[in-house]
């Protein structure tokens, strides 16, 4: 057993018993950057007679020594609750430690993880003809930020079918790419389940015949966007005759 001396002696029988353990820290994970409150259980973090020592205070450290002491704890036989303080990303491992300045560890070690922020954005598309005879299709570009966090900035690209011929009615935040054919819309400050939603309206060339795929996909975003499963969508219309559209 380590001592406050830094020397092994025996066990006694009931910390070998597992009378003075860590079984959970809740929650195990949190922001980076960010301070969260957690409870650390177990057995005999007050138990002076058992395990030789109570619980005097927390270290929380790295693999790149970042060693932060936190000295305001609430402590009960079976709990010790307390705040993690704001730290970048990563796994640090966490020690209940006996009386200051140099505490024995008696009860062992846990883990905890400061996750980066993230903002899921899921993309949607849409398309629906216009008047008759008028060659145009409305497109309604949406995307939904699943979180957790929000997402600060990001682009979300319409690729328009190849037989576009111009587009109306972009809002402020969209340009179109005559070139590529591409409607590239950004977002800003999109909070945790919000969505954007930005509409537009392709004309279609008179010389167009058969389909008309568009996809839409989240080309840029901050922060990481955990999900890439929901980062694209598509719509396809046809064109059935040089003046007729079908969605």
């Amino acid at each position: 057993m380590l001592t406050a001396a830094g020397l092994v002696t025996a066990a006694s029988p009931a910390e070998a018993a597992g009378a003075c353990d860590i079984t959970a820290i809740t929650p195990a994970t949190g922001p980076a950057n960010a301070t969260t409150s957690v409870t650390v259980t177990g057995h005999g973090f007050t138990d002076l007679a058992a395990c030789g020592d109570t619980v005097g205070y927390i270290e929380v450290h790295d693999s790149a020594d970042i060693d932060e002491v936190v000295t305001d704890i609430d402590v009960t036989d079976s709990a010790v609750t307390f705040d993690v303080p704001a730290l970048p990303a990563g796994t640090y491992t966490v020690l209940l430690r006996g009386a200051p300045p140099y505490g024995a560890i008696k009860w062992g070690s846990t883990t905890f993880t400061a996750v980066p922020p993230q903002a899921d954005l899921a993309v949607g598309l849409s398309a629906v003809p216009g008047p008759l005879l008028s060659m145009t299709i409305g497109y309604s570009q949406t995307v939904h930020n699943n979180g957790p966090d929000t997402a600060a900035s990001g682009t979300v690209t319409t690729t328009l079918p190849s037989q576009t011929a111009s587009v109306s009615g972009l809002p402020g935040n969209c340009a179109y790419d005559s070139t590529a054919k591409t409607v590239a819309c950004t977002l800003s400050g999109l909070a945790g389940s919000t969505t954007q939603t930005n509409g537009f309206t392709a004309t279609i060339s008179t010389l167009a015949l058969g389909p008309l795929p568009a996809s839409a996909t989240r080309t840029t975003s901050s922060p990481t966007d955990p999900v890439s499963g929901n980062d694209s969508a598509t719509a396809t219309c046809s064109a059935l005759t040089g003046l007729i559209v079908t969605c």
